[in-house]
């Protein structure tokens, strides 16, 4: 069994060399990890830049910090430093601890300011126009995120939560926890689903398939808390594995700001802000070193991202573009998260009051994609807190007196 989390973190992990193959974040094939005493960062050409990790200002904990995509840049210029490099070894464990730490207390920052931001809302008086819309079939447009994504797991409400009944036995390998195995504890949450075993390879399963966004969560099946940093670089993995984990985190958060431009030749690249076209010959890679012309162009939306728009499942407002995703089972006349006007989604017909708009869909038979009325008369009836809850996801005030159902 794994060795306790406290004396692995103070030990630096035992490591030894490690072979890896070939795979996206540039390892090579049969290569080994230089673990060798006074390996360091400073005799290769493509050294780990110290000097710049240490101008970072360390967010302090329960502080929201929000420097965002340049602190993201730094950390990610010393993450694939230290791959390109292979200097990965025992010395440097600490080294990567603290970059996933620093990406942690971001992630936990933007996800409390998140949280704040909702209450600000809620507490917002009502005004007479947006009172008058509240009905079942009203709507406003999800907003897809392009910048971070979130988890439906709070980790401030986690925190304020009673703590969980230790478990006695592991519920992934089923051993009883005794002796030398341990439960791996967790400290957001509080759950012992797991012992130090499988905690570590649930981490290490997590970093192999690069799903480590929008951060990796404890593995109770109905829990959805992010892990802390302390869980995740206590947990056993090798030095190499926790830059794979800042590598893949970085490059999956930093290649959806709209002022990213990838490098030709590595995973790095560029910050180029201002209008699309805007172009800077001559720059220079900070991780490769290729000199290039770099230019800023139309985002390159992923393959499932263009499925979901080629099915219109995802489809742009018709004022201004905004790409919006409605949720099955509210109605087509929707307000715009972008723009604030409202529209019908089956028709793109757009108006500033809902009401009006919903009357002429009413009339014209457009106001329900097919079968999203019986849904939600449906749900209403089996399970109303669900129900309620689908109201409240789309900014709808539960009224128990609105009838339902003149679609």
């Amino acid at each position: 069994m794994a060795d306790d989390f406290d004396d692995f973190e103070e030990s630096g992990g035992d490591k030894k060399n490690v072979k890896a193959g070939k795979d996206e974040d540039g390892f090579d094939d049969g290569g080994e990890w230089d673990d060798t005493e006074g390996g360091g960062w400073d005799d290769a050409e493509d050294d780990f830049v110290e000097d710049e990790l240490a101008t970072i200002s360390k967010p302090e904990p329960k502080k929201n910090t929000a420097v965002g995509i340049k602190l993201y840049m730094v950390l990610m210029k010393g993450t694939l430093q230290a791959i390109r490099t292979k200097k990965t070894g025992a010395d440097q464990f600490d080294q990567a601890a603290q970059i996933v730490r620093d990406l942690y207390l971001e992630y936990e920052s933007q996800q409390a300011e998140k949280e704040a931001e909702k209450k600000r809302e809620k507490a917002k008086p009502k005004t007479a126009g947006a009172s008058s819309s509240s009905s079942s079939s009203s709507s406003s447009s999800i907003k897809v995120d392009t910048n971070v994504a979130s988890t439906s797991g709070s980790i401030a409400d986690a925190k304020k939560k009673e703590r969980p009944k230790l478990l006695t036995k592991c519920s992934i390998c089923f051993s009883d926890y005794e002796g030398s195995t341990r439960a791996a504890v967790m400290g957001n949450c509080g759950h012992s689903t797991a012992c130090r075993d499988c905690w570590k390879q649930y981490v290490q399963h997590k970093i192999r398939d690069k799903d480590v966004t929008p951060w990796i969560c404890c593995p109770e099946a109905k829990c959805f808390v992010p892990a802390n940093a302390d869980d995740i670089c206590g947990s056993g993995v090798t030095t190499a594995e926790l830059f794979q984990l800042a590598s893949a985190y970085l490059q999956k958060v930093v290649t959806r700001n709209e002022n990213w431009v990838k490098c030709k030749d590595c995973d790095f690249g560029f910050l180029v802000e201002g209008k699309i076209g805007t172009k800077r010959p001559g720059e220079v890679c900070g991780v490769c070193y290729k000199k290039q012309d770099v230019e800023k162009k139309p985002p390159d939306l992923d393959d499932e991202f263009k499925k979901m728009i080629q099915e219109k499942k995802i489809r742009p407002c018709p004022a201004c573009k905004f790409m919006t995703l409605k949720e099955y089972g509210v109605c087509n006349v929707i307000q715009c998260a972008s723009c604030s006007i409202w529209w019908n989604w089956a028709t793109n017909a757009t108006g500033n009051d809902s009401r009006e708009l919903k009357e002429k869909a009413r009339l014209a038979g457009n106001l329900w994609e097919p079968g999203e009325l019986a849904f939600q008369q449906n749900l209403e009836r089996t399970n109303p807190e669900e129900f309620k809850k689908l109201l409240e996801r789309n900014g709808v005030k539960y009224n128990p007196n609105y009838v339902r159902g003149r679609g």
